[in-house]
């Protein structure tokens, strides 16, 4: 079914609304994503560099994550 001109205009602008609105979220998601890593760099340092040993555990019990000042009293 052949569309109006009218129609076809209606469509672009919606379909360059919708691109804008994208550009908008793409750049807000990579300035958070860029705040993370700064945060996560921040936390990193942090955990590995401070005089007291640092243990993330799981429900379990299991080690998933340690400071390097906690490595050496573990055999590490």
């Amino acid at each position: 079914m052949p569309r109006t001109l009218e129609e076809m205009n209606s469509s672009f602008h919606e379909l360059e609304i919708s691109r804008i609105e994208l550009e908008r979220q793409n750049e807000e998601l990579i300035a958070s994503r860029a705040e993370t890593e700064i945060s996560l760099d921040k936390y990193s340092a942090h955990f590995d560099s401070g005089p007291v040993g640092h243990l993330t555990l799981d429900r379990k019990g299991t080690i998933n994550a340690l400071s390097l000042s906690s490595a050496s009293p573990l055999g590490g």
